[in-house]
């Protein structure tokens, strides 16, 4: 085993024996989480719930980061394109890490989204952030799946690629659905079907699933995820065996589900669970606590014997940001209400909204962070009005490894799998199309175009 200036200089920063200074108090582990490094923490130690620990909230990383999202999409419409979603966040003066840290760095040297959330622009594009932060996202987007998925791709790639902007779409679709389903179970799948097959993400929520469906306890499908995938991160600040903090994302998003599966519906019981599970232990249980709130609602919320809402102080603002929290829940309901009615739904102030259809599932197009140092694919595109608020599109790319797929983005919340096209828009504008192509190994390449449909 190595000794302690071994691990010091291997990066365990969490090893609470080693810094006094700022994981120990009175020569013990400062808290839970540092005593167990990252990893699972027992049931028995986690602090018991007081109703007054929800406002401990107003100042999480995981709620403020989505404020200047939201505004966007207040001022420049809910299909708000990459160029203002990434001044936006270029612009936010509040702290951060990780992806989040290394994206914004990247839009303040003049490098836009998608390419500010790519792997070569900061090598953490698989971390947790856009997962802990697009909670807003499926709130906007009652019950409406497909542009649930739409919005988290387009606003994942601020700051994430491949798993990691999946983390925000698996998040995104649950607290979708949950406003429209009858079980947890049903919420889950929404979740699972987001995700396009042949992911890793998806790969590690299918074994997880599949694990519970067998009758593993909560305890044999948590240690048979971490033996498998505990490791398996490729963050450049935490990362790989010689670091037991992962912050990667489909690690925690499996914490998530661990939580929803095994808690059978008991918010309280979820939330344990996924904290137990270790890691982001903070983040995974708010995730599972907005999933089953928006399943639950207010009142639920607000009744006994939980009493979730009994010592929530409703003067605080979230930091770095001017707003309380039903100022917030102001803003989101005026998305989603703006959402519903720009597909063709009518949500008037104050009455029973009527959603529109859900399309079809259309999975997103697959998108990895590849093994080893791969070219992107060469991709040509064109979009030309044809017609009465109609667009004929076409794309056309090169591949040393073979193309795999291509998507377009209509920048209307929809989204179709293939080359070409013709699409008619619902309303007159101005729309960012996106082409997108990907080969064998899941590397993208992306053109943009700005189209106006008078």
């Amino acid at each position: 085993m190595a000794g302690a200036d071994d691990r010091r200089q291997l990066g365990l920063r969490y090893i609470w024996e080693l810094f006094p200074e700022t994981h120990q108090v009175n020569g013990e582990p400062q808290n839970i989480y540092v005593q167990y490094e990252g990893g699972p923490i027992p049931l028995a130690k986690l602090p018991a719930w007081k109703p007054e620990m929800i406002n401990g909230g107003y100042t999480q990383d995981d709620l403020y980061v989505e404020v200047p999202f939201m505004e966007t999409l207040r001022d420049h419409g809910v299909n708000a394109g990459w160029e203002p979603l990434g001044t936006a966040f270029a612009n936010t003066q509040f702290p951060l890490w990780h992806a989040n840290d290394a994206a914004r760095k990247n839009l303040r040297a003049g490098i836009p989204a998608p390419l500010s959330g790519h792997y070569r622009n900061g090598g953490e594009s698989d971390d947790i952030d856009w997962q802990i932060e697009s909670d807003f996202v499926g709130l906007m987007n009652p019950g409406q799946l497909h542009s649930a998925a739409e919005t988290a791709f387009r606003i994942g790639h601020v700051m994430n690629y491949g798993d990691g902007v999946y983390g925000g779409v698996f998040v995104a679709s649950m607290i979708s659905r949950a406003f429209t389903a009858r079980s947890v179970r049903e919420i889950v799948d929404a979740g699972c079907t987001a995700l396009p097959a042949g992911s890793k993400y998806r790969i590690v929520v299918d074994e997880v699933i599949a694990a519970y469906e067998r009758g593993a306890s909560f305890d044999e499908n948590l240690a048979a995820l971490n033996e498998r995938w505990g490791t398996q991160d490729r963050c450049t600040v935490y990362g790989g065996a010689q670091d037991p903090l992962n912050i990667d994302a489909k690690l925690n998003g499996a914490y998530i589900l661990l939580g929803l599966l095994y808690g059978e519906g008991d918010l309280a019981r979820s939330m344990q669970l996924a904290m137990a599970c270790g890691q982001d232990s903070d983040c995974n249980p708010s995730n599972v606590g907005s999933i089953l709130g928006a399943y639950y609602g207010r009142d639920t919320l607000a009744a006994p014997p939980h009493d979730w809402l009994t010592a929530l102080d409703l003067t605080e603002v979230f930091q770095t940001t001017p707003y309380r929290l039903e100022e917030l829940v102001e803003l989101n309901v005026e998305i989603a209400r703006a959402v519903v009615q720009f597909k063709g739904g009518v949500a008037p102030v104050g009455q029973t909204w009527q959603l529109p259809l859900v399309m079809a599932d259309e999975t997103l197009i697959l998108e990895q962070w590849p093994e080893e140092a791969n070219d992107t694919p060469r991709l040509t595109a064109s979009a030309v009005v044809t017609g009465d608020r109609t667009v004929c599109v076409e794309a056309h790319a090169t591949d040393a490894d073979g193309v795999r797929a291509y998507q377009w983005f209509f920048g209307d919340l929809t989204f179709k799998r293939g080359p070409c096209h013709l699409h008619t828009y619902r309303h007159r504008g101005e729309y960012e199309l996106v082409a997108c192509v990907a080969d064998t190994t899941g590397n993208t390449s992306y053109e943009i175009f700005t189209l106006t449909i008078r």
